[in-house]
């Protein structure tokens, strides 16, 4: 079971996100999960679909930004955040319009705690369960 807590509702509009190349919509869906010392940790997934430079304005693909943000309060993660990050990538099998990204959002991928470890500075990484403690120790 993974510690990893959806938001509700499970899709929420984005607005912005892409910047200058974004051609659509943006819709996110976003996890918390607490890490310890007040910290939540909080990764959001928005798509989008972006007019790749050079390649004129009908070719379209859909981007993924993944947003890894440490913060104080999950209600104003902006407001509280001590740490974050993003990894952008394309997302196929999905349109690049309106209806792709939000199609995307539904079935977005939940976080692991490998994948926030993977990106997260050490004074935020999630710390080892007791549970997981093999020898008793």
């Amino acid at each position: 079971m993974s510690d990893w807590e959806r938001r509700e509702p499970a899709v929420h509009v984005a607005g912005d996100t892409g910047g200058d190349i974004q051609a659509s919509e943006a819709y996110d869906a976003r996890w918390t999960r607490p890490i310890g010392d007040g910290l939540t940790a909080m990764v959001s997934r928005s798509y989008y679909a972006i007019l790749p430079d050079g390649l004129g304005p009908r070719v379209r693909e859909l981007e993924e930004q993944t947003e890894y943000l440490a913060c104080s309060d999950p209600a104003d993660p902006g407001g509280t955040e001590d740490w974050r990050e993003y990894v952008y990538r394309p997302v196929y099998g999905f349109s690049p319009t309106d209806l792709g990204a939000r199609a995307a959002a539904y079935g977005a991928e939940p976080p692991c705690d490998d994948e926030w470890d993977e990106v997260a500075p050490d004074w935020c990484r999630i710390p080892e369960s007791a549970d997981d403690d093999v020898d008793g120790a």
